[in-house]
């Protein structure tokens, strides 16, 4: 057989970095020479969701205008933007069939219905983690003051990502080894995380610099934590955890922290946030809700709080608070009960007493 003559377009699809490591071959770039990307997202809009309707109506899938809503608040809470609507179309279609099998035409009660499955599903993990909470297996203060400790919140990496409270505790003294990870140490902290901690440490040296080099050997943990910890999240919460035990004063229990930080103190965004919100919220609701609790977050993630319904609701009857912060020192109003002039100064006077001590000036108290 002869070969017969063909003209083709090719066309590759993969994910940019994929594509980008491809395109370091020079040969490659002679085949695939333009490169086109999408985004995952589209902007919320009415036009956008009207589309939305009419792409589900094709596939066969019947639905009210208060279901095609659910279904917009959705996508909207997979991108974790307020403002933005998740592109992938199938995966929202997968959601509505699965709530088309609850109601015909499926309406808001149906997609919540379905989601609340989806999460049963996946479970078992958070009611374990609820039932050792409850028993006192993990440890965790959702009440009261205490020094040197502070609830952070990470995210649980899984089919359905989960948001969590992690104790993070501090104990200071005198010495010269500034800022010690003790999870860095074992190996357990990423480079991200490693990046934070040395942040944190850049702000303390400016914001006391007039003490000079701090006189200061400050332990840092998460408690109870068995796995590798990433990114810099926390940053927001160690440093409070490390005012505390600098100073002595205590910290607010019944509020959880998260939000990176800079060498200047200002507070920055993080990702996930509806879902470290939602963790707080339901270990507030297993330990028992107070009317004080709530979360610390940065204010440049108020457009990414796609929260749940209950948590929506809670906030509206002042069962559950969301404070935003932009700058450390409102942090530390919040947390400590104080002004945060107040608190900078006693932290000054005690490490003033650590370089004493350090420099055999005066001996420890008994």
């Amino acid at each position: 057989l002869k070969p017969a003559p063909l003209k083709a377009q090719v066309f590759l699809v993969g994910p940019p970095e994929v594509i980008a490591f491809l395109e370091e071959d020079e040969e490659f770039l002679e085949l695939f020479p333009f490169r086109v990307e999408f985004s995952p997202e589209i902007p919320y809009t009415k036009e956008n969701v009207a589309y939305l309707g009419g792409f589900l109506q094709a596939e066969g899938v019947a639905l009210t205008p208060e279901g095609l809503s659910a279904l917009a608040d959705e996508a909207r809470r997979w991108t974790g933007h307020k403002e933005r609507l998740d592109a992938r179309l199938y995966r929202l279609l997968d959601l509505a069939r699965e709530a088309s099998a609850l109601k015909h035409p499926l309406d808001r009660e149906a997609v919540e219905k379905a989601l609340l499955a989806r999460e049963e599903r996946f479970g078992l993990e958070e009611e374990l983690y609820l039932k050792d909470l409850e028993e006192g297996v993990v440890a965790l203060e959702v009440q009261g003051m205490q020094v040197g400790e502070i609830n952070g919140l990470v995210v649980v990496e899984g089919p359905l990502p989960r948001g969590r409270p992690v104790r993070i505790t501090a104990q200071a003294g005198p010495g010269r080894e500034g800022i010690l990870s003790i999870d860095r140490e074992v190996g357990l902290g990423g480079q991200v995380f490693h990046k934070a901690v040395l942040t944190l440490a850049g702000y303390l040296r400016g914001t006391y610099a007039s003490l000079g080099a701090l006189s200061a050997t400050v332990s840092l943990v998460f408690e109870q934590s068995y796995g590798g910890i990433e990114g810099d999240s926390a940053g927001l919460a160690e440093l409070l955890a490390v005012l505390s035990a600098i100073s002595g004063l205590p910290l607010r229990q019944d509020l959880a922290v998260t939000g990176a930080i800079d060498q200047t103190g200002r507070v920055l965004a993080v990702g996930r946030v509806a879902e470290k919100v939602e963790g707080f919220f339901r270990v507030c609701q297993t330990l028992g809700l107070t009317g004080s609790q709530g979360v610390a977050l940065p204010k440049a993630n108020l457009p990414h709080l796609t929260l749940r319904k209950e948590v929506v609701e809670a906030v509206a009857k002042g069962r559950f608070h969301l404070y935003a912060v932009e700058e450390v020192d409102q942090a530390i109003e919040l947390l400590f009960g104080r002004k945060a002039y107040w608190v900078h100064d006693k932290v000054r006077e005690v490490l003033g007493e650590f370089r004493k001590m350090e420099n055999g000036e005066e001996n420890p108290s008994p």
